[in-house]
């Protein structure tokens, strides 16, 4: 139970939170999440056991965690997070995660559908700074609300996602339905893949418009800061404007960061469920817009990518010498995390 809180507690209360009360929340939640890690990681240390990932999981997190750390970047740290901590986490309790993702999303749909018909927004963006935002969100949201059998919420969340006027979310959407339902449903397939090609064309319809070249120009001021800057980017916010999430994540983390968080998130897309299939077409999103400006969304996204990975049989024993001085090094850890 307590791990499964922590875990909503950015996933699912982060969207509101942050909406709600800015940056204050935000810092908030980041300390709520190292503090109770720190305080979950005492209790397993003093019970004398401790369920670790597999090693690559271990490993590939580690490396993300030092990277993101290096680079000053608290909102990454945090989602790399979710990967080891999911592993710890039963089915049951990612079915109480899941049921608090859906209670946010009847919100952030709520507010969406007022803006729109009773604010009369033409383009709502509910609790997010922007349209494409909530866009990214919408299409992360649907796959849990039709995982959990809520037909109105999808139908909701769908319509909102109409509503925002994303063309990056509209070719995510066509793509996903293309790849997940090639060679099982002929209709769906034809469907994504006439879907794609019109936002293509909708793409190349812009080509030479004032919005291209801005596109244009963000895109090369990321390029300028990989080649300055490869190793460890310019940090977090560095970029005046993130257009493309992949040049923007490598800009501001690093080119290796950037190899290894992506390689692992494609990874993460092995199989056929309803999360797997918002993974992959928010990630198809984020060629042509950044979903992820928004420190949930990104969190959100880890979530996904995440619940791909089983739940850990393996552990380490912790002798009682031993324990002190494991104790002192959560501290220790929980404490220079806080700090950054």
């Amino acid at each position: 139970m307590g791990l499964s809180a922590l875990v909503a507690l950015p996933v699912a209360l982060g969207p509101i939170a942050v909406g709600v009360f800015g940056a204050s929340a935000h810092a908030a939640i980041q300390a709520a999440v190292w503090s109770g890690t720190a305080l979950w990681l005492l209790w397993r240390v003093f019970v004398g056991y401790l369920p670790i990932p597999s090693r690559r999981n271990l490993l590939w997190s580690a490396a993300l965690a030092l990277l993101a750390g290096a680079a000053g970047s608290r909102d990454m740290m945090v989602a790399v997070w979710m990967f080891p901590v999911m592993t710890a986490l039963s089915k049951d309790a990612r079915s109480y995660v899941d049921e608090a993702v859906r209670v946010s999303a009847w919100l952030i749909m709520a507010l969406a559908v007022h803006q729109r018909l009773a604010g009369g927004a033409s383009a709502p963006s509910s609790v997010y700074a922007s349209p494409p935002v909530l866009a990214g969100a919408a299409l992360m949201l649907l796959p849990v609300s039709l995982e959990r059998g809520d037909r109105l919420l999808a139908a909701g969340l769908a319509a909102a996602l109409l509503w925002t006027g994303s063309l990056g979310a509209w070719l995510g959407l066509s793509a996903g339905l293309a790849v997940a339902f090639r060679g099982r449903n002929r209709l769906w397939s034809r469907l994504g893949l006439v879907g794609s090609a019109a936002c293509a064309v909708a793409i190349y319809g812009q080509l030479g418009s004032v919005e291209w070249v801005q596109r244009w120009e963000g895109w090369k001021a990321a390029f300028g800061v990989m080649a300055r800057q490869p190793l460890l980017g310019c940090g977090p916010g560095g970029l005046a404007e993130g257009h493309q999430y992949y040049l923007a994540t490598a800009a501001e983390a690093g080119i290796p960061f950037a190899l290894l968080w992506f390689g692992g998130l494609w990874h993460c897309l092995r199989g056929r469920s309803y999360k797997q299939f918002g993974l992959g077409a928010v990630l198809v999103q984020s060629l042509w817009d950044s979903p992820f400006s928004s420190a949930s969304n990104l969190w959100l996204l880890s979530y996904l990518a995440a619940s791909s990975t089983s739940e850990t049989s393996e552990g380490v024993d912790i002798p009682s010498r031993a324990r002190p001085w494991a104790g002192l090094l959560v501290l220790l850890g929980a404490w220079r995390v806080l700090t950054l």
